[in-house]
């Protein structure tokens, strides 16, 4: 948790009309929610799934059900134009890749 003292240091301040403004009193009641959250086992996960059953993406341990639907959103888009683009690279024949360790012969 940051001080009064430590917050002036840096330049934060107390309070601000601003609501986009980082302050003391905000980071405080941030603090505060996520440590009550914690308190309450409120902590959520989650899994993205391809198109297959196999999952892509998985993260667990957020407080607060709504950062974690905005990371597995996040998560989601990313995994879509992933696979967009891996569709959209030409074929190239690999070798060496046979069962066996061995080259075509």
């Amino acid at each position: 948790m940051i001080s009064r003292e430590r917050a002036e240091l840096e330049g934060m301040p107390v309070s601000s009309p601003d609501p986009e403004t980082p302050t003391l009193e905000r980071l405080a009641r941030a603090e505060f929610e996520e440590f009550a959250a914690y308190v309450a086992g409120e902590t959520f996960g989650y899994i993205v799934g391809g198109e297959s059953s196999d999952p892509v993406d998985s993260c667990f341990g957020f407080y607060g059900l709504e950062y974690c639907r905005e990371s597995a959103r996040e998560s989601a888009e990313y995994a879509a134009g992933e696979r967009a683009r891996l569709r959209a690279l030409p074929w190239l024949p690999t070798f060496g890749n046979r069962k066996g360790g061995g080259d075509a012969g």
